[in-house]
């Protein structure tokens, strides 16, 4: 039986239901003669496009360690909140040996794989790690608060309904610079009432760990500090300062989160100060905190950003602005449904 590991340009079909979806694997842009796959720390992730070109999807392979049983009622859960704004990775299905059986039967490893929207743009941490002494790729305190404030409206989203990402970090951010938007990924920790506990706690990814995190961080508060973290990175992308002086993935190194006499931390809150005397009390209060607990709310920060004047236009979240950052799989409830579903894809390929 066949490792799944498909050649560019090899056809890959997934049948769900009664609906066969026609892929075939994307070559990577950098080197054509590979297929585009990126790897993460549970789980491999290949770029399938349907055949008749109507949608670019992410196939997440979970590696054995973390090919369970579990990840079939997450996906359900998660799949109800695809309508959040940041959220479309939530729109996915979980391929089983039970629900999909013949492409198990080509490659048992895919059982418990995930298929799910292709997010299109840059991770957080790519912008981060560009040439430091080129130009900003944030070019002015407008675009960085209007990056930021997008950031945090996506957040104080999922906090006003007791959810929690519990591993943000630049890699889990995709930014569209384009559109001023993002889109979370790598979702299959979130807290929620009534979710299931992850098998193993998510712990923090570096740069974005609170001092407490090593202990697992799976509640409504997991967010806090990291969210601290990366709003005060965009808020601030534009600076020069800040730029020469941060780290690779992430402004700040592991080994220096929380410590008082940080030079990162003091240059960061003098850039902040510049935008509005209010900020820099609240990354200290999270640099400072004892608890994910006694680091500002991310309302706090809303409040804030929001009230900035930056002459930056408001516009309320709509599903309709959030289908133009990625592609959107699945029938819709209601009145907003999308212009193809799963079985119209389908019936186009015949």
């Amino acid at each position: 039986m066949a490792e799944f590991d498909p050649a560019p340009n090899e056809v890959v079909n997934i049948t769900l239901g009664a609906t066969q979806m026609q892929f075939f694997a994307v070559p990577n842009p950098a080197a054509v003669f590979l297929t585009h796959a990126i790897e993460g720390r549970k789980a491999v992730i290949f770029q399938l496009r349907l055949q008749n070109g109507k949608g670019d999807f992410a196939l997440k392979v979970m590696k054995p360690a973390h090919r369970l049983p579990a990840l079939v009622p997450t996906c359900d859960q998660l799949a109800r909140l695809r309508y959040l704004q940041g959220m479309q990775v939530c729109e996915r299905y979980c391929l089983t040996q039970s629900a999909t059986p013949a492409v198990i039967k080509l490659w048992p490893d895919l059982e418990f794989s995930i298929l799910m929207p292709w997010i299109k743009g840059s991770t957080w941490s790519a912008v981060l790690g560009l040439d430091r002494n080129g130009p900003p790729p944030i070019s002015d305190r407008y675009a960085a608060t209007r990056l930021a404030t997008s950031l945090v409206e996506i957040l104080d989203g999922l906090e006003r309904k007791g959810l929690a990402h519990c591993d943000l970090s630049a890699q889990n951010v995709i930014v569209d610079a384009k559109s001023s938007s993002e889109q979370l990924i790598d979702v299959e920790d979130l807290f929620g009432p009534g979710f299931t506990p992850p098998s193993q706690m998510a712990s923090g990814s570096p740069g974005y760990q609170h001092h407490t995190s090593g202990q697992g961080q799976w509640s409504a508060e997991a967010d806090r500090f990291a969210g601290a973290i990366l709003i005060s990175e965009m808020l601030t992308a534009h600076d020069a300062a800040v730029r020469a002086v941060s780290s690779e993935e992430s402004y700040f190194d592991p080994g220096e989160l929380q410590e008082l006499d940080s030079r990162r931390f003091q240059i960061l809150v003098r850039s902040l100060a510049v935008l509005d005397s209010r900020l820099p009390e609240l990354l200290t209060r999270a640099w400072q905190s004892q608890s994910l607990s006694e680091c500002p709310r991310i309302s706090e920060w809303k409040s804030i950003l929001l009230s900035m004047d930056d002459g930056i236009p408001r516009t309320p979240f709509t599903f309709e602005s959030e289908r133009e950052v990625s592609f959107v799989p699945f029938e819709m409830e209601g009145s907003e449904t999308p212009k193809l579903t799963w079985r119209e894809w389908g019936e186009e390929q015949n």
